[in-house]
């Protein structure tokens, strides 16, 4: 009897393929939830194709590449509260571009500048840009700032988009890790030499291509892709407020002058602005400047923590507006003179 009813119940046992038929059905059904959260619950975006890679230099070392994404490109941004937020019709930070103007206003720097914690209608370019065409002045402010980026790496990529749009005025932001970046990467004598041949589009990567389809159709699988990595980049809230040792200064200051005479020889119009909250830092800077009759002005509250994103994170809305203001008085201050 015992027998018989083991029989029995074997024989209701799924076999090995039906096992599988529905572990891969469970597999499919939860890829499917998990999509349906990633991209409708949360709002992760999809893959955007067309970025571009250049090869701009050979001795850069991270900085040799630089990526240019297609319009409107799509990104999620952390510390600006798990947002999407895009890059204008050229693919750049801050507001559209008029391509019918043909004067153009260039404003380089870090991750303060390229402002990926705001939507690009916010950022500071943005509000410069609003507030020239308040006074019907048709420049186009092209935001060039980009996370990690010092003086001298600002330089060449500068050069790179002087191919595509030729620079009436040329505004420089410093902040506190311009300076630390230019003493730790770089040589005491800067070479500002482009290597021949250069700079080159690379050809999409194997990598590339392969991931990019699943990218574009699946925001799970464009999040898995891309990591968790934030694009958060704190600076220490010593490096704000106190000056720098003496002898870095030195050493940094060095190459900061290098590349002030370089930017002086390259562009008729140029300006250095900074948002170092540091009277020492900025009395050199001035008097660097002056030297080589480059115009130089300092606001050393904007980057105060009242108006920083969690205190001590990149500008809130409030600082994108105040640097952005800033920025359109510094711009007119330069015309008058």
């Amino acid at each position: 009897m015992q027998t018989s009813i083991e029989s029995v119940s074997n024989n209701h046992q799924p076999s090995a393929l039906v096992r599988i038929v529905l572990m891969l059905c469970a597999i499919i059904i939860a890829i499917i939830i998990t999509e349906l959260i990633v991209s409708k619950a949360i709002g992760y975006p999809h893959y955007t194709d067309g970025t571009r890679k250049f090869q701009i230099h050979t001795r850069l070392g991270a900085y040799n590449i630089l990526n240019w994404r297609p319009p409107y490109y799509k990104f999620w941004s952390v510390e600006g509260g798990n947002k999407v937020y895009t890059y204008n019709n050229i693919g750049l930070p801050g507001s559209d571009i008029d391509k019918t103007r043909s004067r153009n206003i260039y404003v380089l720097g870090s991750s303060f500048i390229e402002a990926m914690s705001v939507s690009r209608e916010e950022t500071a370019t943005a509000v410069f840009q609003n507030m020239l065409d308040s006074d019907s002045v048709k420049y186009n402010v092209i935001n060039l700032g980009c996370s990690g980026h010092d003086p001298y790496v600002m330089w060449f990529r500068s050069q790179f988009f002087a191919r595509y749009f030729t620079p009436d005025y040329v505004i420089v932001v410093l902040d506190p890790s311009s300076i630390g970046n230019l003493r730790r990467r770089w040589e005491d004598t800067l070479s500002f030499e482009i290597p021949p041949n250069l700079p080159v589009e690379l050809p999409l990567s194997p990598v590339r291509k392969y991931t990019a389809l699943p990218r574009k159709y699946s925001a799970f699988i464009n999040l898995v892709l891309h990591g968790f990595k934030s694009q958060v980049e704190r600076l220490q809230i010593n490096d704000l407020n106190a000056d720098f040792p003496h002898d870095e200064l030195s050493a940094a200051f060095n190459k900061m002058e290098q590349c002030i005479a370089m930017y002086a020889k390259q562009y008729n119009n140029v300006l250095f602005v900074s948002i170092i909250n540091s009277t020492t830092t900025n009395h050199i800077l001035e008097e660097l400047c002056t030297k080589y009759h480059v115009y130089f002005a300092a606001d050393n509250s904007i980057l105060q923590s009242g108006n920083r994103i969690d205190r001590y994170g990149h500008l809130s809305v409030r600082g994108n507006q105040l640097l952005g203001s800033y920025l359109y008085d510094v711009f007119n201050d330069n015309k008058k003179q």
